[in-house]
């Protein structure tokens, strides 16, 4: 409407001047001089509230306001028209009536097409303008008046019922504006959802070309494969990602989504731009134009390497326990199956040393359980320790006496060096004792027979540290890091020779970061292993 305005100012100020120069002949100049003066004030203010729409169209302070404004402003302009059928109508000249008729007609119809987005602003104009006229044609009551009359009474009817045809397709046209402009803005911030969703998200968001060429390559493919986006676009998938082993079966994959046969699950070998294989799980969906034509391809992919390790760790734990549990319950069952049988007398030895066997295996379920059953409570975060001083001096001494018998079975010795009466630290006794056996264990198992164990104690920087060393197989260094997560074990083939479930470490790491300390592992494959243990001290004189 504002849009508009200025060109419907331009046209009122001209059939102003027009209408004014033609009743110069016919009219007093004064009271033309006084009309056209009230005329150009309602056009100012007119003019008024369109600066003050261009200066406050960016964010208006009081639309409602501006509005009320410019309702005055077109009603005082349709007064002024309206009052030349007042003051300036020639009641002897018909032409000069006509002529007024045609100009206070064409200003309305005008008003038709530029007012009509606000209803009232349009009535305010057209209903002022040509009542008056209409008036003044049945008050001369001459055939050719009321002609006029009725005819510019039909207008009048006609035009207001325009108006309202008008408003409601413009009010229709806006509302339908409305719609679109919210639909683009839902649309928008849709896609600006999903790309965000495709930016962050930490599976691989690749589009492909029918010709299976990179057309999309989002940041997570670029940290799964390697490649950056630049690098990847426009490539063919096996210059970049495909093994050449696995090609017979992308191209199988591929054919399939191109004969729409569908959206299909994979997972198969990738390579990596520095050469790595990784194990991905691929979910592609053919794109489908309206047509019915296959555009391309849209694919997920999820480095699932690790997820694999893991599970097979969970596999080889499986297994392991199953063996480690029926080994003890077999020889338990042999005794008891023996003892119940009245094979041997109770106080012979051969009764004793079934009795000694039952109870050493016995031992070895509970220790199995008692792992695991940590383990639930460390990742529960219910592990309950008790904290008391301890002194080191007569905890190592302690640990080394109740693992003698273990290192015997291995024909092992552990040596321990002298320790200072004043390394003492704050811990729970009997988890920093299950500390103590899962290390000399350990020790004992991996080192050859008749080989020592040494075990220290001393402080370094702020710490207490006790150092279990042995002089055993060692460990490689890719496993080192591995050490200390759950089901780990240095060599799986490893397992009926050496016992235990891998969960041992994992404990150990566990119940030290409890303590506010660390763990080390140091180790050469074929020289032996060095476990550092940090504990903080409490006295230290």
């Amino acid at each position: 409407m504002f849009t508009a305005l200025p060109l419907s100012l331009g046209g009122s100020i001209i059939n102003a001047t027009i209408l004014t120069t033609i009743l110069w002949q016919v009219e007093n100049h004064q009271h033309l001089l006084i009309w056209f003066g009230m005329f150009m004030f309602a056009t100012s203010l007119r003019i008024l509230c369109l600066y003050s729409y261009h200066q406050t169209a960016d964010s208006p302070s009081n639309p409602q306001t501006l509005l009320h404004y410019l309702l005055i402003a077109h009603l005082m302009t349709g007064l002024a028209w309206g009052a030349v059928s007042v003051f300036l109508f020639p009641s002897e000249s018909v032409p000069h009536q006509a002529f007024i008729a045609f100009v206070i007609a064409g200003n309305c119809a005008a008003a038709l097409i530029g007012l009509a987005y606000i209803r009232q602003l349009a009535l305010a104009f057209v209903l002022p303008s040509l009542l008056p006229l209409i008036i003044q044609f049945f008050m001369l009551q001459t055939t050719m008046s009321l002609a006029m009359g009725i005819m510019t009474s039909l207008f009048l009817l006609l035009s207001i019922s325009g108006i309202q045809r008008n408003y409601e397709t413009s009010q229709q046209n806006i509302t339908l504006r409305q719609e679109s402009l919210n639909h683009e803005k839902d649309l928008l911030e849709s896609q600006q959802k999903l790309m965000l969703h495709v930016q962050q998200t930490p599976l691989a968001v690749i589009e492909w070309s029918t010709d299976f060429h990179v057309t999309d390559w989002n940041p997570a493919a670029e940290h799964i494969f390697g490649y950056s986006k630049e690098e990847a676009m426009g490539k063919h998938a096996t210059e970049l990602i495909v093994p050449d082993e696995i090609k017979p079966i992308v191209d199988d994959i591929w054919l399939a989504l191109l004969e729409q046969k569908g959206g299909m699950k994979s997972t198969n070998d990738n390579i990596t731009k520095d050469g790595h294989r990784i194990n991905c799980e691929w979910y592609n969906t053919p794109l489908i134009d309206p047509q019915g034509n296959v555009i391309g391809v849209a694919s997920l992919a999820d480095d699932i390497t690790e997820r694999l390790k893991v599970e097979q760790l969970q596999n080889d734990f499986i297994s392991t326990v199953s063996h480690e549990l029926r080994t003890p319950l077999t020889s338990i069952r042999g005794a008891i199956s023996l003892l119940s049988g009245n094979a041997l007398k109770p106080e012979s030895f051969e009764y004793k040393q079934i009795l000694d066997i039952a109870e050493k295996n016995t031992k070895q379920l509970l220790l199995i359980i008692n792992d695991i059953l940590d383990i639930h409570k460390f990742e529960s975060g219910k592990m309950e320790m008790i904290f008391q001083p301890v002194k080191l001096s007569d905890f190592l001494m302690a640990a080394v006496e109740s693992n003698k018998n273990y290192a015997d079975q291995y024909q092992v010795h552990y040596q321990l060096q002298p320790v200072s009466e004043t390394l003492i630290v704050n811990a729970d006794h009997n988890r920093l004792m299950q500390v103590m056996y899962n290390l000399l264990s350990n020790a004992a198992k991996f080192s050859q027979p008749g080989q020592n164990i040494e075990i220290e104690a001393y402080k370094h920087e702020d710490m207490a540290r006790i150092a279990v060393i042995d002089h055993g197989a060692g460990i490689e260094p890719d496993f080192i890091e591995h050490a200390f997560e759950r089901f780990s074990r240095a060599d799986s083939s490893n397992i009926r020779q050496t016992g235990g479930t891998g969960l041992g470490l994992s404990i150990v790491r566990n119940i030290i970061e409890q303590h506010q300390g660390g763990i080390l592992l140091d180790s050469t494959p074929g020289q032996g292993t060095r476990v550092y243990v940090d504990l903080p001290l409490i006295q230290d004189n």
